[in-house]
């Protein structure tokens, strides 16, 4: 017993002392960094970098931490961990060595791009795997698209060519789910067999399984399946779509990095069964198309579902359909195209088959909050089983009278949506009658209109208006309108305006037909009537409309007038909008500041149709509008003086939405400080708007000339011709928002001449005497801008040239090309404007005569400066440049070798290097030639010459990272001397604030050339 403690002494003793010995070794990270990554290394099969902290724990087991753990990857691949834990062999660890026996990586964020590089072979297991378990805690996997959150796996494997398993919990879409994954044979070249389930933990009796192969070109091919009992499906809210029991899906699958595709699709939803093929395109952009047949499907409730993947991925569908509901309306057929967008999902086309031998087709948009716009037709032969059949939706036309026959309407609908549903119907084209009726067939009448229903759970409201040519009516439809329009609790309400040039009751004889609406009196023209308002008045929020006057059936009009008045426009356009537009969306420009102001606008015209004199003025706050055209109502055209006046300039843009192209001192830097003023000579036509012999100002803009806005057909087109006393620029950046606004916009520019006595930005003036020309071609594959400029004086000299930007293609981002020549230009002031860009030039005198060719790609100026290709070459004359002396530098050569002594030598060195390093010198004549790549600008040839040397210099300009290089050779003229030396300057550092250093090896040993040895006679 004594001889056993004293044996476990002896043990702890050395486990103390090789503790105290080993210990502090292996915990210092510092000291074996490098090996424990090479072990990691060694282990994972790909290189490891530990950033965080390193510690080793001995009680209870070996146990070797860090954290901040990077795991490289050859391929795209990365992973990375928030800490690391390997289990360590004791024993090893007693004799200093380190062996792992269990790897633990917590919070690892793994990468793999899809198509994985290799297929299979990416994913083979390493080595280690092999004889060591790994355990992977609260990870996040990143495969292309799909995303797997807090997983927590466990990772088992045979060997580099055995099965590969994994399994465990993760999170994806958000959704718990258990995940199993086998791979077989990942090493070899056959397809390697892969099989993998999901499964939400929370929902029993759903899964998700596949089975198939992935081969090395990462081609995924197999049978998918899933199911979900009813159960499940209740839980999960989804009753409604799948209706009747549980979900079955059974398709084959194929994906690579092109596409997924699902072929021979098998599914049962409840009583839904879906049959066809769908596809998911993943280049050049992700797209969802479906070819789909089924039956006893709810489209209307899986809409809900489109517009979910809408917000995302576009999705397109071809459906074949049979007894389906949609919207409340059952349906025996139904067909569609259909795609989705951001904004809901857009009907190609729909035809569906309705009862009572009716039909309807649509092709517009359905909104993501049920919203309804678009064309639509509806035929029946019997009205009243087809509006019947509709109930559901629209309650009220259940019940729709007797006696009306057939029927026929096309025209646009508009639904807001919501439950009950608000919708209308906008230029309305039909006929009502005809056709086979069990109570004494309707003889056909046409009509336009439109209808506004706003269905309520008890009575719906319409607001409707037909006009008819012609109406007909017969007595049994005549009795049944009666005896709607009877009830004590009618359930339709609201004003019904009915409009007729003549009415035809039975088979009598024709009448001509007054209808009153509102205060108006229309009366048949054939009776020569007109409309005559003797005083009307109207409220529309708190705007007050007043008018009278009337139009004779000619069309000539007599002492008209019409004001409207109000304390905010906004409220006002708000109110009149549905009336004007039919709709009560209010269009972006009604919802600009400048609305929500007091205003009055009044309206006086008298004369004939073709020649009616009209006089218009406005207030809008501080704004005055004033027209006087003479209008020719015929041919929808107008001609007259106008006149705009507003106080300040800064204050209108602001109003119109504009502040952020405004300048930033005090909003004063664009268009400048001062009132707005336009005199026109104004005309309007029925697709062409324009102003001639305009003058204007707005700030410091002062212009004149002519501008006309095509309307029709599409794109706008603005043309004219524009003379400015002073043109002002807005900054750069808004200048650039403009330029992108008009790219992105339906519209044609043609300015081909317009001209600038002075071109001023900010406070400074950019050029003088200009001429130039701006045009917007809207391409085929993206609309240009461009900029061409036949004159101006800039810095001094004669620029011409163009710069042109073109919009964003499908694949390719926005170009900018620059090409031009500036003749003559002041030196000192290129140099001032390359200072400001952050480049040192150091031109003190002379001019400079440039030609340029570039070209860029992308949105921003900063994008351009990394993407900047082309050339910029130039010449120039009596250049004055400091930084260098090359009289100096001769005169110190020809006295070093004038002197008998080494101490000649000495102060020619001291002399030389002060001449290469600052100084001036001016050159009689330079020039140089540049090759500009990717912001990266090349001197391929540079030099100048003048009667103290010659200069030549060659090297780089990176604009990215802010770094010169240059090597430059002065050789400065040596009195008494056929020949100098070529004294190398190299040039470097930031270009703001470059830094000269001369090498002197060359000079020292000219001077030593021909200096005479001193003990030469």
């Amino acid at each position: 017993m004594t001889r056993g403690r004293i044996v476990a002494a002896l043990v702890v003793l050395g486990v103390i002392v090789i503790g105290a010995l080993f210990g502090p070794l292996l915990v210092s990270g510092n000291y074996h960094r490098a090996a424990i990554e090479r072990l990691a290394s060694r282990l994972a099969g790909r290189r490891v970098t530990i950033s965080g902290p390193i510690e080793l724990a001995l009680i209870p087991d070996p146990q070797l931490r860090a954290s901040k753990i990077t795991i490289g990857a050859p391929n795209g691949e990365r992973t990375t961990a928030a800490s690391l834990k390997l289990d360590l062999a004791p024993g090893a660890l007693l004799l200093g060595r380190l062996r792992a026996t269990k790897l633990s990586l917590r919070g690892p964020d793994v990468v793999l791009p899809w198509p994985l590089p290799g297929g299979s072979a990416a994913v083979a297991p390493p080595p280690w795997l092999a004889s060591l378990h790994a355990r992977i805690v609260d990870g996040r996997f990143r495969i292309g698209a799909l995303r797997l959150s807090h997983a927590d796996l466990s990772v088992f494997t045979g060997g580099p060519h055995a099965v590969l398993a994994a399994s465990g919990t993760a999170r994806l879409a958000g959704v718990p789910v258990s995940v199993t994954f086998e791979l077989d044979n990942a090493g070899g070249d056959h397809p390697a067999p892969v099989t993998a389930s999901l499964a939400p933990t929370g929902a029993k009796g759903v899964r998700l399984s596949f089975r198939g192969t992935l081969d090395r070109a990462s081609l995924l091919a197999g049978r998918l399946s899933g199911t979900a009992s009813a159960a499940a499906i209740a839980d999960a809210g989804l009753s409604h779509v799948l209706v009747g029991g549980a979900a079955e899906l059974r398709a084959d699958i194929a994906a690579d990095g092109q596409a997924i595709v699902l072929r021979g699709i098998d599914a049962s939803l409840g009583h839904t069964g879906l049959a066809g093929r769908v596809a998911i395109d993943l280049v050049p952009g992700a797209m969802i198309r479906f070819d789909l047949t089924g039956h006893d499907l709810a489209p209307g409730a899986a809409l809900g579902l489109l517009h979910g993947v809408a917000g995302t991925v576009p999705l397109a569908a071809s459906l074949d359909l049979d007894r389906i509901a949609l919207g409340g309306i059952g349906f025996a057929t139904l067909k569609a195209d259909l795609v989705t967008k951001r904004g809901g999902v857009h009907i190609q086309s729909l035809t569906g088959e309705l009862p009572g031998r009716g039909a309807v087709t649509f092709a517009g948009r359905i909104g993501t909050a049920g919203t309804l716009d678009g064309r639509f037709t509806l035929r029946s032969a019997d009205l009243r089983a087809t509006l019947g059949a509709m109930g559901k939706a629209l309650p009220v036309l259940a019940n729709w009278p007797h006696g009306f026959g057939a029927a026929t309407l096309r025209g646009r609908i508009d639904s807001a949506g919501g439950t009950p549903p608000d919708i209308r119907l906008g230029g309305l084209h039909g006929t009502i009658g005809g056709g086979a009726s069990k109570h004494d067939p309707m003889p056909e009448s046409a009509f336009t209109g439109a209808i506004h229903v706003m269905a309520g759970r008890k009575t719906t409201r319409v607001a409707a208006r037909l006009d008819f040519g012609r109406l007909i009516l017969t007595r049994p439809a005549l009795s049944g309108l009666f005896a709607a329009a009877a009830k004590p609790d009618p359930a339709l309400i609201g004003p019904i305006v009915l409009t007729a040039r003549s009415v035809r009751l039975d088979s009598g004889g024709a009448k001509p037909a007054i209808l009153p609406i509102g205060d108006r009196l229309l009366i048949d023209a054939r009776l020569g009537g007109g409309i005559a308002v003797r005083l009307a008045s109207l409220r529309i929020g708190h705007a007050m409309l007043i008018l009278h006057g009337i139009r004779a059936a000619d069309g000539s009009v007599t002492a008209a007038r019409a004001m409207l008045t109000g304390p905010d426009a906004a409220t006002t356009l708000r109110g009149i909008m549905p009336l004007l537009a039919g709709t009560r969306t209010v269009p972006k420009w009604a919802r600009l500041p400048v609305f929500n102001q007091r205003f009055a606008a009044a309206i006086a015209a008298a004369g004939p149709a073709k020649a009616l004199h009209a006089g218009m003025t406005m207030h809008l706050g501080a704004v005055r509008l004033a027209a006087t055209p003479v209008a020719d109502l015929t041919t929808g055209s107008a001609a007259g003086p106008l006149s705009l006046r507003a106080p300040s300039a800064i204050a209108l843009i602001e109003q119109l939405g504009g502040k952020t192209i405004l300048g930033g001192r005090n909003g004063l830097d664009w268009p400048g400080a001062g009132s707005v003023s336009l005199r026109a000579s104004a005309f309007a036509t029925g697709d062409m708007l324009g102003i001639a012999n305009f003058v204007g100002s707005l700030g410091a803009l002062t212009a004149s000339g002519r501008l006309t806005l095509t309307t029709g057909p599409a794109p706008l087109t603005l043309a004219g011709a524009v003379a400015a006393d002073t043109l002002v620029l807005p900054a750069p950046r808004a200048l650039l928002a403009l330029a992108d606004t008009a790219l992105a916009a339906k519209l044609k520019i043609a300015l081909p001449r317009i001209t600038a006595s002075r071109v001023d930005q900010s406070e400074a003036t950019l050029a003088r005497n200009a001429a130039f020309g701006l045009s917007l071609e809207q391409g085929k594959l993206a609309p240009s801008l461009t900029l061409a400029v036949d004159h101006a004086s800039v810095v001094g000299g004669r620029l011409d040239g163009s710069a042109e930007l073109t919009g964003a293609a499908a694949k390719s981002p926005p170009t900018l090309t620059v090409a031009g020549h500036l003749k003559g230009a002041g030196a000192v002031r290129i140099a001032a404007i390359a200072a400001e860009a952050g480049i040192a030039l150091p031109f003190t005198s002379g001019s400079l005569d440039l030609a340029t060719s570039l070209t860029a790609s992308g949105g921003t100026p900063s994008v351009w400066r990394g993407d900047l290709s082309g050339s910029l070459t130039g010449s120039g004359s009596k250049l004055g440049m400091a930084g260098i002396d090359l009289v100096k530098a001769g005169s110190a050569l020809g006295e070093a070798v004038a002197a008998e002594h080494r101490i000649g030598r000495v102060a020619a060195a001291t002399l030389l290097r002060a001449a290469l390093g600052s100084g001036q010198t001016e050159f009689a004549k330079g020039n140089f030639s540049t090759t500009i790549a990717k912001g990266r600008i090349a001197i391929d040839t540079a030099g100048l010459t003048g009667e103290s040397g010659r200069l030549a210099a060659s090297g780089t300009l990176d604009l990215i990272h802010r770094r010169i290089s240059l090597d430059a050779t002065a050789r400065p003229v040596v009195a008494g001397h056929k020949s100098a030396p070529d004294l190398p300057v190299a040039i470097g550092g930031d270009p703001a604030h470059p830094s000269a250093r001369p090498e002197l090896g060359p000079a020292m040993g000219w001077i030593g050339k021909h200096t005479p040895h001193p003990s030469a006679p």
